[in-house]
This record gives C-alpha cells, structure tokens and sequence, in this order.
C-alpha cells in the first residue's frame, strides 16, 4: 500500500501485509473448495457401490436386524450422525430404524479403555450387542485404526456383515469389509466431508424405499398422497383438460387428518411432501386449484402459500 507524506510516497508495509495475507487466505479456501468439489465429483463413479450399501442396510432393518456404526474423532461424529438420522428421521416421516452408534457412552468407553485397552472399546461392545443379522459400519479415514480393525474382527467372529467407509488406500478394512467404500482422496478433511454426504445419501435412499416397502414406515404414510392418489385417478383419464376447476378441502386431504397441538395452543398438521408435487404437475396441465376451509387457520395459509395455492 503506498501512502503520500508531504508529497513523498511511503509504502505502508503491514497494509501490504495484511492485503497479502487476505489473498493467501482466501487462495487457500478457495483450493480447499475446489479440491472438495473434485473428490465429490469422483464419488459419482461410486454410485452404483454406494446403492449396494443402502440395500445391504434395508435388507438388514427389513430382517428386523440393527445397524451398529464405530469411527474416532470426526468419524465418530459421523457415526453418531448417521444413527441419529435412522432413530429419528431424516426427511420421510417414518419409525425409527435401529441403530447404536458404539461412540456415546462415556462410562462404557472409559470402562472399557480402563480395564482392556482402547482397542477393545468396540469389539468388546460388538461382542455384547451384536446378533446375527445386524449390520456393522466402521468407519476410518486411514482404515488402519487399531480399535476399528478390532471391532471388525469381532464382528467377523460373530459373522455379522461389516461396511467400510475409508479413504483412497482403504488399509486394512479394505480386506476385511464386506463391501469397502473408498473416498478417492488422502486428505482427512476432503475424506471426512465425503463421508458426510455418503451418509446422507444412505438415509436418503432408505427413505425413498421406505415409502414402498420398508415395514416400519408411518401408518399414516402407508396410505397414498395426493399424487399417488391422483395418478391412479386421472390415468384412465383421456383429456385433463376437460378439468377446469379443483377444489380441495384441507384435514384429510392436503393432510392425513391428524393435529399436533402444543402447551401454548398453537397447532401443527402431519403433511405429505409428494402433495408438492401432484400440485405442481396440476397446475402445469392448467387447472385451477383452490382450497375450501371453514375456518381461518395459520397452518392452513402457511400450507396453502407454500403450494401456490388459493
């Protein structure tokens, strides 16, 4: 940076400092985006390897066995992220998938590392836990931790199939998985984020099948959306356009009929996202959608804005 005093120009060194050290800054994340963005585009050639994971864990929830997930440091975090989505949800309502992430109890672990050893934290409790047909996800950035090339060696003992999530070389899960899923990548933080979005599309994948078949779905899902319903409706139909005018009422149809109510009086409603849709393909043929309720209601406007609706 240059400066003018009494008409000398003086270079501000820290100035030029700083604007250098916002340009490396800045170059370094840009690389950092550019170098994720590459890995994650690579992992596309694992599509297909990636579907067989997701049908090696519905087959197992569908047999009515349990998915047990292990990692250290960050996929640790990844472990206990994946479980949380199938004890909870991710985006289907649905009943919880069963799964334990082998990362959480302090007083376990601590045990565990106390009387045997680190390496013991998860074969030890996959030598509790574990039952024929349950499915075992390890996962190592290096595929090397000891601990988790000893739970998979306990979960082999036990027969149970094990899911590998490493990175480019795989190590010794590589060898010892079941089915290996490598992230093209030997950086830790590219590994990791790609183990993130695997999970993700694990669950995602797991929802889409849940809708048909998976038996623990929602028995308010069990029932067709709108646009099922209107698929089947319309198919025999042999000119849409005849339709000028739809007019919906909301509980029951843009709904399954069902209230949530808190402490505070405000109410919520159960919805079906594939409504969204149906809506959408109905309002592209050119009719007119309105929504008939007797009441002015919030979560009524809230749903009907959302769908474009009247």
């Amino acid at each position: 940076m240059v400066k003018q005093t009494n008409n000398v120009p003086v270079v501000d060194t820290q100035a030029s400092l700083r604007a250098g050290v916002r340009s490396s800054l800045q170059a370094l994340i840009c690389d950092s985006i550019h170098e994720s963005f590459q890995v994650k585009q690579a992992i596309l050639e694992l599509a297909p390897k990636i579907a067989e994971v997701a049908e090696q864990m519905r087959q197992t929830l569908k047999q009515g066995g349990k998915i047990l997930l292990m990692g250290n440091g960050g996929s640790a975090a990844d472990a206990q992220h994946i479980a949380a989505e199938l004890m909870g949800r991710f985006e289907q309502e649905r009943h919880p998938c069963p799964a334990i992430a082998l990362t959480t109890d302090s007083s376990i672990l601590t045990a565990l590392v106390n009387d045997y050893g680190a390496e013991s934290i998860f074969a030890r409790q996959i030598d509790g836990l574990g039952q024929t047909g349950d499915l075992v996800i390890a996962i190592s950035t290096s595929g090397n931790s000891p601990n988790i090339v000893a739970g998979v060696k306990a979960a082999k003992a036990k027969a149970l199939n094990v899911i590998g999530l490493t990175g480019q070389s795989g190590g010794q899960l590589a060898q010892l998985c079941s089915l290996s899923r490598q992230v093209p990548s030997n950086r830790t933080a590219r590994i990791q984020e790609a183990h993130t979005m695997m999970g993700h599309l694990l669950c995602e994948v797991l929802d889409a099948s849940a809708v048909e078949e998976n038996p623990g779905l929602s028995p308010a899902l069990n029932t067709s959306g709108l646009t099922e319903q209107l698929e089947k409706s319309f198919l025999d139909w042999p000119d849409l356009k005849q339709i000028k005018l739809l007019i919906l009422d909301f509980d029951g149809v843009l709904t399954d009929n069902r209230v949530l109510v808190d402490q505070h009086g405000t109410e919520s409603v159960w919805c079906h996202r594939g409504d969204g849709w149906g809506i959408a393909r109905l309002k592209e043929s050119g009719l007119e959608i309105l929504v008939l309720s007797t009441e002015t209601n919030r979560v009524v406007m809230a749903r009907c804005q959302k769908l474009g609706l009247n």
